[in-house]
């Protein structure tokens, strides 16, 4: 059995739903023929997440791939505890490497401030001593890497996320993330990278419309993704879960949107209209902020076909739908196949785990402008 979750409310915000692997059956023989599509895109511009980059070995092979694919941007997060180990007592030189070399290739960087990597030494600490540690270190970041980063946000999805790394304290991802903020706008403009609001994960959009009762379920095949049940217990939070997202919403300040989308890209001009709405009863315009995918992928591991052919064939559709929705940039998950437990997405990749590239990756190339 395979747990996923659907984010809309609760205390907890979270309503866990238990669903059989594979549900359908998988595809063995899609034809996939990579001349038959349109690569054409008008306004969409393409990024890879978290591509590997921990040692010289592994930035060479990704710059390898990335010039391959003719595509200049990433996404990478940063880890507050390898960056401040003791309290003021820095250790840049890994991240300096990283920097260095991306900024050398002509990459454009989104990095994530990950909420869920605090450093031990905050225990024990007010929360506004906690906040001033925060300032000092996004302060001594943003001084030394402020002009290499195109992107930058605190946290990756906000909407569990706060629950799991600050105690579910609404406020405190509040403040840190407009602290954040703060510091960027001390910068120069011409060294001061877009700030971009957390992302809510793909159950909280699903969760967002159904909420707003612009979807009823998700369904794959006519197969629906969510159970009556569950569906039932979400509604029942629906008042909670929509006060807390429009508090948050209203409340941080940035320049960009992030929604991270995937698998039932049917559904994907719907989550972004929700988030939409959301802003507007927050009393803001998504028309007044960049919009940006900092993950997009699939497909479903479970409702859905594992050939590769198939996955290919997806990610054509992936691709043409944010294009046509209005997404600026948006950055595929993942360029190389990732193995373990609590991977959402174990079958969104470009190259397997063997470093094979698969058919996906001349997509991408093709949407790339790899190959005319």
């Amino acid at each position: 059995m395979r747990v996923r979750v659907l984010l809309v409310g609760s205390a907890a915000f979270l309503v866990l739903l238990l669903a059989g692997c594979n549900l359908l059956p998988r595809n063995d023989s899609f034809d996939f023929d990579v001349n038959a599509y349109d690569y054409t895109i008008d306004e969409l511009a393409l990024g890879i997440a978290f591509p590997p980059n921990a040692n010289a070995e592994q930035r060479d092979f990704t710059v390898e791939q990335l010039n391959t694919l003719s595509i200049d941007r990433i996404r990478i997060g940063q880890a507050w505890e390898l960056r401040e180990p003791a309290r003021d007592e820095f250790n840049w030189e890994p991240l300096d490497a990283r920097i260095d070399r991306f900024r050398d290739e002509g990459i454009d960087l989104f990095i994530t401030l990950e909420m869920k990597n605090m450093p031990a030494w905050l225990e024990g600490l007010t929360a506004d001593e906690r906040e001033v540690e925060f300032r000092e270190y996004v302060a001594a970041f943003l001084q030394r890497y402020g002009a290499d980063v195109e992107f930058i946000q605190f946290g990756n999805e906000w909407n569990w996320e706060i629950d799991a790394y600050l105690h579910g304290d609404d406020g405190e991802f509040t403040n840190l993330a407009n602290l954040l903020y703060s510091e960027v706008m001390q910068l120069p403009a011409s060294a001061r990278p877009t700030v971009v609001l957390g992302s809510v994960a793909i159950g909280g959009l699903r969760g967002l419309a159904f909420a707003l009762t612009e979807l009823e379920n998700a369904f794959f095949d006519g197969v629906p993704l969510y159970g009556e049940e569950e569906l039932a217990a979400a509604d029942q939070a629906k008042p909670e879960a929509l006060e807390r997202y429009r508090n948050i919403v209203r409340a941080v300040n940035f320049e960009a949107v992030d929604l991270h989308l995937y698998d039932d890209y049917w559904n994907w001009d719907v989550y972004r209209t929700s988030f939409d709405t959301l802003l507007s009863q927050a009393g803001k315009d998504l028309a007044d902020y960049r919009v940006l995918a900092s993950e997009f992928g699939g497909p479903h591991p479970d409702l859905e076909s594992l050939d590769e052919g198939y996955k290919a064939d997806r990610l054509v559709a992936y691709v043409q739908t944010l294009d046509e929705i209005g997404f600026e940039i948006a950055y595929y998950f993942k360029l190389v196949e990732e193995e373990g437990a609590d991977i959402a997405h174990p079958n969104s990749f470009l190259i397997d785990a063997e470093l094979k590239r698969m058919p996906a990756f001349e997509v991408m190339q093709r949407f790339g402008g790899g190959i005319n």
